[in-house]
C-alpha cells in the first residue's frame, strides 16, 4: 500500500440540513492520498469490517438503532477504539481528528465579520 505523505490531509465535511438550515456539521480529517470520493468508501468499508467483527462496533450500531453515522461514530468514541484505527489504515485512510459543530456554533460562511460603521468612522 502507498503510503501517504503527512501533507496529505483530507477534510470530509459531514452536513444535516434541516428546514433550509444546516443542523450539524462535523469534519473528519483523514491522512490520505486517496480521492474524497474514495475515502469516504474507505471510511465505509472500515466501519462495515468494524461493525461486523468487534463488540464495541456492534455496540456503536446498535446504539445507533442500525443508523450509524459519523456522528454516532464520534460521539460514541469509535476512533479512540484501536481496532477501528487499525481498520482505518489497512484501508488507506488514517485518522487525524474529528469534530462536530451542532446548531449553536454554525455560522453562515458569508457571514461578514467587520463593523462597516466603525470603519467608515476611522
Amino acid at each position: 500500500m502507498h503510503s501517504p505523505t503527512n501533507d496529505s490531509v483530507l477534510t470530509l465535511v459531514f452536513l444535516r440540513n434541516g428546514q433550509g438550515e444546516v443542523e450539524n456539521l462535523c469534519m473528519l480529517r483523514l491522512r490520505t492520498e486517496k480521492q474524497p470520493s474514495d475515502a469516504v468508501e474507505a471510511l465505509k468499508a472500515a466501519v462495515t469490517e468494524w461493525v461486523a467483527s468487534t463488540d464495541k462496533g456492534r455496540d456503536v450500531w446498535d446504539f445507533s438503532c442500525c443508523d450509524l453515522n459519523i456522528g454516532d461514530l464520534d460521539s460514541h468514541d469509535g476512533f479512540a477504539d484501536e481496532t477501528l484505527l487499525e481498520l482505518l489504515r489497512k484501508h488507506g485512510v488514517e485518522y487525524v481528528g474529528c469534530s462536530q459543530a451542532l446548531d449553536a456554533a454554525i455560522v453562515s460562511y458569508d457571514k461578514v465579520l467587520v463593523d462597516r460603521v466603525q470603519v467608515d468612522e476611522a
